[in-house]
């Protein structure tokens, strides 16, 4: 959601920022793996600045490693690169990162841990378009 800027030299200026979401649709993780979140295309944002909140993790060892990924052909089959990547989690606790963006994202989950597995989490933010 869009919204006006109240201090410092870009003050008054609107910024079209748009709300997104990237979390994987099933949570939570109950099995280690690799897990790809939904593609995204955000066009060509200035910026994007994501919250990653693990809410509860169970079982034994519990890790969670997010990756964002960029294409510009929305493919992601080899021409992908890396635009981010989240300090490894293993409980509760939020990060947040800004970097630049790409046409198309996705996130990258590697779940690891065992014994009642259980990991769940939310992955929104905000990208800068304007």
């Amino acid at each position: 959601m869009g919204y006006t800027i109240n201090t410092g030299p870009l003050a008054g200026r609107y910024s079209g920022g748009v709300d997104i979401g990237l979390s994987y649709p099933s949570l939570p993780f109950t099995a280690a793996g690799t897990f790809y979140g939904p593609v995204i295309e955000v066009g060509s944002p200035r910026a994007i600045e994501l919250v990653n909140s693990v809410t509860a993790a169970a079982g034994t060892a519990p890790t969670l490693d997010i990756t964002i990924e960029g294409s510009r052909t929305g493919v992601f089959g080899g021409e992908q690169r890396t635009l981010a990547t989240f300090a490894q989690a293993t409980g509760v606790t939020s990060q947040v990162l800004s970097f630049a963006g790409s046409r198309f994202i996705r996130a990258k989950y590697v779940v690891g841990g065992s014994g009642g597995l259980s990991i769940a989490e939310t992955l929104q933010g905000e990208l800068d378009n304007s």
